[in-house]
């Protein structure tokens, strides 16, 4: 399978900006976003916050125009990076860290401009189902199905800051400025559950099927289920009251 980097590659390189930014940039030609980009002139900022990746990506990064932090990302300092690195508006985000991803994105959109973005979703979850997780920076990912965001949750995002997803490729999203007009579910039908060959590429969510079959209020009881074992105890406080309302506190959030 292409990786979205390799499908869009055509159109990343007219960009305007000659920039880009890989936040969970990983360490092997498969996976990074950037080695292509680096050979093709561009300069940029990625972080990896495994060490055991760090130390093969400065390997391979000597004498290119790019730095590689260690720093873990996080909506609180992920500004301040980029001001002290001297970033330029108008560059290529990559987004891929399997964990509190929406937030960082926010966060970015309140001064930056990117051209075009690239990010991970959780591609499990269906419209019109909103699902985060939600911003604990002791969070790491455990390879489970409880990571990053669900596509529905870019509604209010593309609206608020004038960007339209271009299209879903399978798990990514490709955002890029502009009025969003096409459904989301029509985008994320294409993109991912009618696409031919999704349950052979995806094997691994075959426990998830069963929810695309169900009305909202079962298929949000289900994920809830399935996410509710990861979330740490501290964390989950079923039926307290506030202000006279039965609520849940998770370290996520699913609408």
């Amino acid at each position: 399978m292409e990786s979205t980097l390799q499908v869009e590659f055509e159109e990343i390189k007219k960009l305007k900006s000659k920039y880009f930014i890989d936040i969970g940039a990983s360490c092997s030609s498969e996976a990074s976003q950037s080695e292509k980009l680096l050979e093709h002139g561009w300069s940029g900022l990625m972080f990896e916050c495994d060490p055991s990746k760090y130390s093969i990506q400065i390997e391979k990064m000597k004498n290119k125009s790019v730095s590689v932090l260690t720093t873990k990302v996080n909506p609180d300092n992920i500004l301040q990076i980029l001001e002290e690195n001297n970033v330029p508006d108008g560059f290529y985000l990559s987004l891929d860290i399997d964990g509190y991803d929406f937030f960082v994105l926010e966060k970015i959109l309140t001064k930056y401009k990117p051209e075009l973005i690239i990010s991970e979703i959780n591609e499990k979850i269906p419209p019109p189902i909103k699902f985060t997780v939600n911003y604990d920076n002791d969070y790491f990912w455990d390879c489970s199905h409880y990571f990053g965001y669900s596509i529905s949750m870019l509604e209010d995002l593309l609206d608020k800051y004038n960007y339209k997803i271009k299209r879903l490729d399978w798990n990514n999203v490709v955002l890029v400025p502009g009025n969003q007009e096409e459904s989301i579910s029509d985008i994320y039908n294409e993109g991912y559950l009618n696409r031919p060959g999704r349950n052979n590429i995806f094997y691994y969510n075959s426990d998830f099927e069963v929810v695309y079959n169900m009305p909202k209020e079962d298929q949000i009881k289900f994920i809830d289920s399935k996410f509710s074992p990861f979330v740490n105890e501290r964390q989950l406080y079923s039926g307290r009251q506030l202000d006279g309302k039965e609520i849940t506190y998770r370290n996520y959030t699913l609408s």
